[in-house]
């Protein structure tokens, strides 16, 4: 099973994505249990996603990378904490962002104990789910819930920058990127250019300019 595995990941190291599928389908046909082909299958598909996707094309490789997910997550047992953030940002990408913003929500109300840079990762998923549920302002609150616990700073500064860009607030814009590091602030840039109407947008162009 690590023999495949291994071959599947290498596969997506190289961006053979359907391959890598592949490979993974291959995993659990051996074992249906095996959490970490469901996670790899999931994050294979969905950047089969995030390349293909045009105006809900390829909604079935969104719908089955979070179905992978999901079944990942219901066996990882103590490797729940790194498949629920895949899993949160899959419906992030996907565009189900009610979903997203509710399960973050859930996760923190149960009190699972998770270290600061984890905790952030959520506050950057709640952040953006609102933004594009059409709440920029709690949006932005999450964001600075980021900046609260000391880490992922200029994560939170583009999070915002993002906001004030949907909202149409080009000065405060102009103000944060003038904090970001040049391809955070390039990618602003070209949001501000060629629209933003989705996280599918942001991921794009943060896999563009190679941060994402």
């Amino acid at each position: 099973m690590s023999g495949i595995l291994s071959y599947a990941r290498s596969f997506e190291s190289f961006g053979m994505d359907e391959e890598a599928v592949g490979a993974y389908d291959e995993a659990l046909v051996r074992d249906a249990h095996c959490w970490e082909a469901y996670f790899g299958r999931g994050e294979a598909l969905l950047g089969m996603f995030v390349a293909r996707d045009e105006g809900g094309s390829a909604s079935d490789l969104g719908a089955r990378a979070v179905g992978d997910f999901e079944r990942a997550l219901s066996l990882a047992g103590s490797a729940r904490g790194q498949v629920f953030r895949s899993f949160a940002t899959a419906l992030l990408v996907v565009g189900d962002y009610a979903r997203c913003e509710n399960l973050v929500e859930a996760w923190f109300g149960d009190g699972h104990e998770q270290e600061f840079d984890a905790r952030s990762d959520l506050f950057y998923m709640l952040g953006f789910a609102r933004l594009f549920s059409g709440y920029a302002d709690k949006g932005i609150e999450a964001f600075l819930e980021m900046e609260k616990l000391g880490r992922s700073i200029e994560d939170s500064l583009f999070g915002r920058a993002v906001c004030f860009l949907a909202i149409g607030k080009v000065d405060l814009v102009r103000e944060i990127q003038s904090q970001l590091r040049a391809e955070l602030a390039e990618a602003v840039r070209i949001l501000g250019e060629s629209g933003c109407n989705s996280f599918l947008d942001v991921a794009r162009v943060l896999v563009m300019i190679g941060v994402g």
